[in-house]
């Protein structure tokens, strides 16, 4: 007997000597694609999915009032889909021997015995599974056999009051240690008294035999895997904080590592090979060479590279210090390639300057500011240059060109092996790239020089001299000047200026410098002529640069201090004649 009911959401179906074994065959009411006669006995209501359940009227023992009811709803909507169907064209009928059957392809979507797995037994039979036991989960046996039920052979844990530790349990833990959060293969294998700790992965926090470690967090593959009675250490990453020997670290990043006491490394390999402390490391590779360095900062992708045992630097950048292989300490380097060579050299100070002092090796207690600022020096030192492009291209390369200034943009660019020179302005220029002691104060558009005072005071004193003389250059040599006026007409000047465009790359462009004296009208002497006067005492031309004469006014004044006492010893003569 075969009963069918629209029964909200499914359609019930006596199932008795039916399909499969179970008592009931269950359609989910919302699967139902469409209901379609065949012939004047069969119909068959098709799934979603393809499948559908056919049914065979013919010989049932039916009323006539049951078949014209089901035919009645069949005929009036034979391709409409069931949501179209109104439900109460459904009622209950009863059959007898009516014959059904599953079509091969595809199963029934949310039919079957409540509680139960609908199995294909062979194209034309389904079998209702029964469900296995709780815990259990259901395995394939392959083409040609059903699936089974299989009961899982379980994964180890322990919950130990608010201590859980799953996939394997410390095999020492002792005093019931509290706090404790331990998942993965070996994690905390070997773990003892310790309490408040974290570990998730395989050996995180494997420790030692003494394994007493408290309030640490392991994340990774062996992170922390030889943390044995250290304290407050925190390791997230592959093989992170591997070992420390301290606590209070904090590392982050596959290979970070957390040295002694008090380390901070975060990103791939940084401190990767530290044993000293307080030192902080960000970026891929930062301060990976270091061992036994104490105090440093190393911030950005390689900084502090290669340094290994210096202390108290601190690098800020990509490559800043890169190459601190040797023992230098207490540098500062913060710019892209800041200080990026740096050896043995200390105390320099690199900043804000892409390539600020990236050339350095030995020189020790420069300071740099500005884009490529004492980029080209290698071994000077006691140089500042503040400003980009100052003192760009000095380089001694020995460890005599030191304690140059230069302000300004490109200030002292020029000077190459110069020694004790100030340079202050922009493109202000030392008189040659080899000056000497000397003072620049702007560039050559400057037409004054203010201040409070109206002389510079300089050095006398007696006690400083010696040969002391009178001097015998007077009325004859002023007489021999030649006071000119005249029209400045400055030859060009250039500079050249590195540029970066967006992917990195540098070139050199070469720059006019406009003069803004050129073409005005002024009055003094002209070098070349009082050169011809001139001699070592007097030192009235400056020729340091040949190719630029320059003139000492200011030397004139004893000179003519002579001149007038000469000039007035004349004028007592001729009164007293």
């Amino acid at each position: 007997m075969l009963i069918i009911k629209r029964n909200m959401k499914f359609l019930v179906f006596n199932n008795k000597n039916g399909l499969g074994t179970a008592d009931k065959l269950i359609v989910n009411w919302e699967s139902v694609k469409y209901i379609k006669p065949i012939d004047g006995d069969t119909f068959y209501i098709e799934l979603n999915n393809g499948a559908y359940l056919e049914f065979d009227l013919s010989g049932a023992n039916t009323s006539p009032k049951a078949i014209e009811a089901i035919n009645r709803v069949v005929k009036a909507n034979p391709n409409s889909r069931v949501l179209e169907v109104k439900p109460r064209s459904l009622t209950e009928f009863v059959f007898s021997n009516i014959q059904y059957r599953v079509a091969a392809s595809g199963s029934i979507d949310g039919s079957g015995a409540q509680y139960a797995v609908a199995v294909f037994t062979d194209t034309n039979t389904i079998t209702n599974l029964p469900l296995g036991n709780a815990g259990q989960f259901l395995t394939s046996g392959g083409a040609g056999a059903n699936p089974t039920w299989t009961t899982s052979a379980g994964i180890p844990y322990l919950i130990d009051t608010n201590s859980v530790y799953v996939a394997d349990v410390p095999q020492f833990l002792s005093g019931n240690p509290q706090g404790n959060t331990f998942l993965g293969i070996d994690a905390g294998q070997y773990h003892t008294t310790g309490v408040s700790n974290t570990a998730f992965g395989y050996k995180a926090m494997v420790g030692g035999f003494d394994g007493e470690g408290d309030e640490c967090v392991f994340i990774g593959y062996e992170s922390g895997s030889l943390n044995n009675t250290e304290d407050r250490n925190v390791g997230v990453g592959y093989r992170a904080a591997l070992g420390p020997s301290g606590n209070d670290n904090v590392a982050v990043g596959h290979n970070a590592q957390a040295g002694s006491f008090g380390n901070v490394t975060v990103g791939s390999q940084a401190g990767a090979n530290l044993t000293g402390s307080e030192n902080v490391l960000i970026g891929s590779s930062a301060g990976d060479a270091l061992t036994s360095g104490d105090r440093n900062i190393a911030i950005g992708a390689d900084a502090l590279g290669s340094s290994t045992g210096s202390d108290e630097n601190i690098a800020i950048g990509h490559d800043a210090m890169t190459q601190n292989n040797v023992s230098g300490s207490w540098n500062v380097g913060i710019g892209k390639n800041a200080l990026k060579v740096v050896t043995s050299g200390e105390r320099n100070v690199a900043i804000a300057g892409y390539f600020a002092g990236d050339a350095l090796t030995t020189g020790s207690n420069n300071t740099t500011i500005g884009f490529w600022s004492l980029s080209a020096e290698q071994t000077g030192s006691g140089n500042v240059a503040l400003g980009e492009s100052a003192l760009k291209n000095q380089n001694a390369s020995t460890s005599t060109s030191t304690a140059n200034i230069g302000i300004g943009y490109n200030a002292g660019s020029s000077l190459s092996t110069g020694t004790n020179n100030i340079v202050i302005g922009t493109n202000a220029q030392a008189s040659s790239a080899t000056a000497t002691n000397e003072i620049t104060l702007g560039n050559s558009s400057i037409t004054v020089i203010r201040a409070a005072v109206t002389s510079i005071t300089s050095l006398s004193d007696e006690r400083d001299k010696k040969d002391i003389e009178d001097l015998d250059t007077g009325l004859d040599f002023v007489k021999s000047l030649k006071p000119r006026k005249f029209v400045w007409d400055n030859r060009d000047e250039t500079i050249t200026e590195q540029q970066i465009d967006k992917d990195g790359n540098i070139s050199d462009v070469e720059k006019e410098i406009i003069n803004s004296n050129k073409g005005k009208k002024d009055f003094g002497f002209i070098a070349q002529e009082v050169k011809s006067l001139d001699n070592d005492t007097l030192r009235l031309i400056y020729d340091e640069n040949p190719d630029k004469l320059e003139m000492s006014y200011g030397k004139l004044v004893p000179i003519l201090v002579k001149a007038i006492q000469e000039l007035s010893a004349k004028v007592t003569a001729l009164e007293n004649a």
